[in-house]
């Protein structure tokens, strides 16, 4: 006689590696996100702004004049530009001259600075033309700071204007 025979066992499935390995690629791509966004918030928030106006709706209003005020300060041909010589760790120095390259005494009018990096920083400026130098005028910064600063001047003589940007960078 045979013994009987035992029940039949169900056959044993081979582990599923396809399945595991897929669950740990979704997860990573949903770690991976997470992370990415998590790091670009950081960013966000500590980063300062910047700004380039905090009034950007009252200086849109103004724009055309800004632009024709610069075009007709373009047409006078006078030059400004740094006079790196004259420079003090506190002040910046002007050089201006006419299309044919004299200078152009007797100015009036506002120099403001401004500071990308620190909005806090951003000041009008005290300026003189020097009375030894025609031509060249020096500006005071309050809170003098290294780095790079855009000023605006809007200087007059008479009926011309000189209205433009100038971009320096302050020496450490």
């Amino acid at each position: 006689m045979t013994p009987p025979a035992a029940p039949c066992a169900p056959a044993a499935r081979p582990p599923s590696r396809w399945r595991d390995g897929m669950l740990w690629l979704i997860g990573g791509i949903v770690a991976l996100v997470v992370g990415t966004n998590a790091i670009m918030i950081w960013i966000a928030v500590a980063a300062s702004p910047n700004l380039v106006r905090r009034d950007y709706y009252d200086a849109s209003k103004h724009v055309d004049a800004e632009q024709a005020a610069r075009q007709a300060s373009a047409r006078l041909g006078w030059r400004v530009s740094e006079a790196a010589e004259a420079r003090a760790p506190d002040a910046v120095a002007l050089r201006i001259v006419d299309a044919a390259g004299a200078p152009v005494s007797g100015l009036q009018g506002a120099l403001h600075a401004y500071r990308p990096a620190d909005a806090a920083l951003d000041q009008p400026l005290r300026w003189r033309e020097d009375p030894a130098a025609p031509g060249l005028y020096r500006a005071g910064f309050a809170r003098p700071a290294p780095g790079l600063w855009r000023l605006t001047l809007d200087l007059r003589r008479g009926d011309e204007r000189l209205y433009e940007d100038l971009i320096v960078v302050m020496p450490r």
